[in-house]
């Protein structure tokens, strides 16, 4: 399943980088839009007023903007032409076994790109020659998250912040990585007063050697460690370990089910100029997904779907990252995901269910 807004306030958490973006969206946010309600109360009583700020498709870069954009990231202010340029055709990796830096090309004719399903690359290295794949590539995350620190936290393993209900738990980290760290899959990474830099550095090589560089030899570590711990955490933490991205979440797989909800507004006509021309009718959606939040906050442990206007406003709200985390934290008890990849005969039976709590709801 696809839980992208816990796994996006755990890794804001987790990466520094993350951090500095999150910082931007909250002034983002505060650029374009103000909460207000008519009572004077906060956002649970009241709807959002956006600053009128034009058509975004007017608002052109000028050529100055465009080249200090690319001298200070390397990359052309156009995705396309980032794409299409040499410069940026390749990406730049680490081999998980010998560390060599590597540039592979995003994509090839054979199919093996770094941006395709089939990736394989081969270090070049004589006495490497590791296949470099997305798998190896996520063991190196994994075994990375687990031995590093900075001093002053402890590194988290992703998907261990949350439980499975959404609530914070640092506690529900330190065990799950507690676990991790004892178990005889994991021991030698345990830190020692004795070990150097180069001893550990040996030391996580061993580990990967031993994983065999291989997801399934990955998955079936975690699971043997972790074989105490609910089924529902398990399968957490090994659901952000499916490739060598930094992120927990698959952000092409995010972006391709976006984009199919975008098709479902566009072919009822709701992407076209006017069709929230009367207010009434988005004070009503944001009513309806009030009472959709009710229901979560009193059945924690169900999985409800949302109709599409209920939708729309479920992922708007999305769009606030930082505001949306604060108020499910007031208004239901705890972070509430969105879940995108469900297979269809849960669907149908978790729209059942939706119904039936709606209708005893009496909203």
């Amino acid at each position: 399943m696809w839980k992208l807004n816990s796994w996006y306030a755990e890794d804001c958490e987790r990466l520094a980088i993350l951090q500095q973006l999150r910082l931007l969206n909250m002034f983002v946010v505060g650029s374009v839009g103000l909460p207000y309600s008519r009572d004077g109360g906060n956002w649970g009583s009241g709807v959002w007023h956006q600053i009128n700020i034009g058509k975004a498709v007017k608002h052109k870069p000028s050529n100055q903007r465009m080249e200090a954009w690319h001298k200070q990231t390397g990359m052309y202010f156009n995705p396309f032409e980032a794409m299409a340029s040499t410069d940026n055709a390749v990406k730049q990796l680490e081999c998980p076994r010998c560390r060599t830096t590597l540039y592979v090309p995003f994509m090839n004719d054979s199919g093996t790109g770094f941006a395709e399903a089939n990736f394989s690359f081969t270090c070049p290295l004589p006495g490497c020659r590791l296949q470099v794949t997305h798998d190896n590539l996520a063991v190196a995350k994994f075994v990375r998250d687990l031995s590093e620190g900075d001093g002053t936290r402890e590194h988290l393993v992703s998907g261990s912040l949350f439980n499975p209900l959404g609530k914070r738990d640092a506690g529900h980290a330190k065990v799950i990585k507690d676990q991790l760290m004892h178990s005889p899959y994991f021991a030698g990474l345990r830190p020692s007063a004795l070990d150097e830099r180069l001893d550990r550095l040996d030391r996580v090589k061993e580990l990967k050697e031993k994983i065999g560089y291989s997801l399934d030899g990955l998955k079936e570590a975690i699971s043997t460690s972790l074989r105490n711990c609910p089924a529902a955490w398990v399968t957490r933490i090994l659901s952000a370990y499916s490739s060598g991205s930094p992120f927990s979440v698959d952000l092409v797989d995010a972006v391709l089910r976006q984009c199919q909800f975008t098709m479902q507004l566009e072919q009822l006509g709701w992407l076209k100029p006017g069709a929230f021309r009367k207010r009434e009718v988005l004070d009503h959606s944001i009513m309806r997904y009030h009472a959709f939040l009710d229901l979560m906050a009193v059945h924690p442990s169900s999985m409800f779907v949302p109709t599409l206007d209920i939708d729309l406003i479920w992922h708007t709200h999305q769009l606030m990252a930082n505001r949306y985390s604060i108020d499910c934290e007031m208004y239901v008890g705890r972070n509430v995901d969105h879940e995108m990849s469900v297979i269809d005969s849960r669907l149908s039976s978790a729209f059942d269910g939706t119904c039936r709590a709606w209708k005893a709801s009496g909203t």
